[in-house]
């Protein structure tokens, strides 16, 4: 949505080539950067949410957008062009549609999208003190097990989330999507360029849409994430439009897209046939392979560094990085293989490292070994250093964080938040998400959305 905004605003594609500085302050990091690439997601610029966790920052802590769009324009985008999924790219979008019209995105949202189509439920929260009529509340099980409580929050950013909508209104939108634009003609042709590339169709986006394959069929349309919230909008190519909604976060929309729409084309599978809430994986060894089966965690490649987040839902393996999201199922030999049939996953129990996970291309031999980051049996530092503390910032940022290391562990600490991580080789620290390499005068910090975040040391204490 905040896409077709901002081509409303523009009045001419075209213009998505005009570089992002044309519009907003900028540094020159972001020299070339063009609006295009941030409706693409063809720009590595760094998640806002990964980057504020990193800070310390609570459900309840309120950043404004332009405080956010500030500390998205500090951040020097992370390498070279390519697909990279990132909250960052759609903020800034809907600071442009700002700079634009003089009015905010939420304000030209509903004369020009919302009253044109008749999406009389949908609107864009852009305050905390906002009252949206009929809102549903989101939720979370208590940690606990017993009983429910609010997955919520204040933050009231807008651009690439803070839609509130309806099932019918979101029907709407859909048909007008395939009235209005050309937006899926495009990534039509995206998906028919990268199937000659590689196999499969992910991460390919354009205007805030994307485009994936399911049985051979392609689906338009996104999926979301946020707080106790889930969704999942899919168009296939015939026109059928599937629209989940719901407010917990243990329901898979996609998983339940896809059942919906296995039960409407007769294929023998129904929505009740299948779970359509996350499972507890089964982790005994996997019949057909007598290999241990794949544990959900995160996991790191040493070969490049990257972070992995695997997860079973029901029959699915889902592996997820930042170039996307890769999902396998057991074919007839019992091998966990994708959709084309040109990946495999193998998992094992490595002795002296535990779990481990390894993707093969098949077509290539090429093998991606992925270790877990629990740190059970992992090389430690043998050197017993004693305690030490140093304060390390992140000048962009204004922040400062006290490192204190000892004996194979470690504490990040803020002004409001203390994270304790576990060394899992020599330079490297994990926990709470993060990945962390210490270098010489500084400690580079990876999360899952949001790689070499460096921290500068700049004294002990």
């Amino acid at each position: 949505m905040t896409g077709r905004v901002l081509v409303s605003r523009l009045a001419d594609e075209a213009r998505l080539d005009e570089p992002v500085s044309d519009f907003l302050r900028t540094s020159e990091a972001f020299q070339g950067v063009t609006l295009r690439q941030l409706a693409d997601h063809d720009v590595g610029i760094r998640d806002y949410e990964a980057i504020l966790a990193l800070a310390g920052q609570r459900s309840w802590d309120f950043w404004s957008q332009q405080d956010v769009s500030r500390l998205i324009l500090s951040q020097p985008p992370l390498g070279p062009t390519g697909p990279h999924y990132s909250n960052s790219h759609y903020l800034l979008l809907a600071e442009v549609v700002r700079k634009i019209s003089g009015k905010s995105l939420a304000a030209i949202a509903r004369s020009c999208l919302f009253d044109a189509i008749g999406m009389e439920d949908s609107l864009f929260k852009s305050s905390p003190e906002q009252l949206i009529p009929g809102r549903a509340r989101s939720y979370r099980p208590q940690p606990a097990g017993d009983g429910w409580q609010l997955a919520d929050t204040s933050d009231s950013t807008i651009g690439p989330h803070g839609v509130f909508s309806s099932v019918a209104d979101l029907v709407r939108w859909e048909r007008s999507v395939a009235i209005s634009t050309s937006v899926d003609s495009v990534l039509r042709e995206k998906a028919r360029s990268t199937r000659r590339e590689r196999a499969g169709v992910n991460g390919i986006w354009h205007l805030g849409r994307s485009v994936r394959t399911r049985r051979g069929q392609l689906l338009f349309g996104h999926a979301g994430a946020r707080f106790g919230f889930r969704s999942a909008v899919w168009t296939d190519e015939a026109g059928t439009t599937v629209v989940v909604l719901a407010n917990r976060p243990d329901v898979e929309a996609d998983q339940v897209a896809d059942q919906v729409r296995d039960g409407l084309a007769g294929s023998g599978s129904t929505v009740e046939s299948e779970p359509v809430l996350r499972q507890e994986p089964d982790c005994s060894a996997d019949a057909a392979t007598g290999r241990p089966a794949p544990r959900n965690g995160i996991y790191w490649s040493h070969t490049d560094g990257s972070l992995w987040r695997v997860r079973r839902t029901g029959d699915c393996l889902v592996l997820e990085n930042n170039g996307g999201t890769m999902s396998f199922r057991k074919d007839n030999d019992g091998l966990w293989t994708d959709n084309p049939g040109s990946l495999q996953v193998i998992s094992s129990d490595c002795e002296g490292t535990g779990p481990a996970i390894e993707i093969i291309w098949r077509t290539s031999g090429r093998r991606l070994v992925l270790a877990t980051l629990a740190g059970t049996g992992s090389p430690r530092d043998a050197e017993n250093r004693g305690a030490t503390a140093e304060v390390f910032a992140q000048a962009d940022l204004g922040l400062r964080f006290l490192w204190e290391e000892q004996a194979g562990e470690a504490r990040l600490r803020t002004a409001r938040s203390s994270r304790s991580l576990t060394q899992v080789d020599t330079y490297a620290w994990v926990g709470h998400g993060m990945l962390i390499r210490r270098a010489p005068g500084e400690l580079v910090v990876d999360l899952p959305r949001a790689r070499d975040v460096r921290l500068r040391r700049v004294g002990a204490e």
